[in-house]
């Protein structure tokens, strides 16, 4: 089946996806009156919202606001109101709020000072993205050993669990994340394409990196398979521009 931006065969063009107003959703009886907590992943490149009744989250932003000064609040603020939550004074909800690798003990409570004394809010959990998939996927994780690989917009972080728990000390950070591979595409076609550099947007080398891309399992054994012509041939993903005269 092809893809939405596929032309002819493997020729691609760019989507270019525009961007809209977040929809408000019906604060409903059901999640007012049973305190149902509300899920925030306070990721570093989009934010995600939503109720824990809910299988996907409600709301998917950027997460990234135009002034330095209030902002953490400012992006509540969103969220809130699109979730239509219009009690006065309060948000009378348990937050799970997601949080980086060994925050430090001050941000977090500045967080929870701003939800305590701002919103009201009745309890409030933290927790980290990767290991919250870790015990979606593995339920029985609370026994689990395993080396998680989690790697984000801006920073990679490869945490080891031992018997169903973080071991803190021994955490790596690796300054490497997706927005590096989005700024390394750009240039490099910006690079070699010198006559479309105006062309090649961050939004559009985002969406190379993204809808183009895959993870090689085997990296000496794919290079070798892309110096076969017939490989290149079958595999190969052509993008058009579109035509200015």
């Amino acid at each position: 089946m092809a893809d939405d931006n596929e032309i002819d065969g493997q020729i691609y063009r760019f989507q270019d996806c525009e961007t809209s107003p977040d929809s408000f959703y019906d604060y409903s009886p059901s999640i007012r009156d049973n305190a149902v907590p509300l899920i925030i992943d306070n990721g570093g490149h989009y934010c995600r919202a939503g109720w824990a009744i809910d299988s996907k989250p409600r709301l998917i932003f950027r997460n990234l606001v135009a002034k330095a000064r209030g902002k953490k609040e400012q992006v509540f603020d969103h969220i809130f109101s699109h979730l239509g939550i219009n009690t006065p004074g309060s948000v009378n909800h348990p937050i799970v709020l997601t949080e980086p690798v060994c925050n430090p003990n001050y941000s977090r409570q500045s967080m929870s000072e701003l939800l305590f004394e701002c919103y009201n809010v009745p309890s409030v959990a933290y927790g980290i993205d990767s290991l919250f998939s870790l015990y979606h996927n593995f339920p029985n994780s609370d026994k689990t050993t395993a080396l998680v690989v989690s790697s984000g917009c801006q920073v990679s972080h490869v945490l080891p669990v031992v018997s169903g728990r973080l071991d803190a000390s021994n955490c790596k950070r690796i300054n490497l994340g997706g927005a590096h591979a989005t700024w390394y595409m750009q240039r490099l076609l910006q690079l070699k394409h010198p006559h479309h550099s105006t062309q090649i947007t961050p939004s559009r080398a985002q969406e190379l990196v993204h809808g183009h891309t895959s993870m090689a399992t085997d990296y000496s054994k794919e290079l070798d398979e892309w110096t076969s012509s017939d490989y290149y041939d079958d595999h190969v993903h052509k993008i058009q521009l579109q035509y200015v005269q």
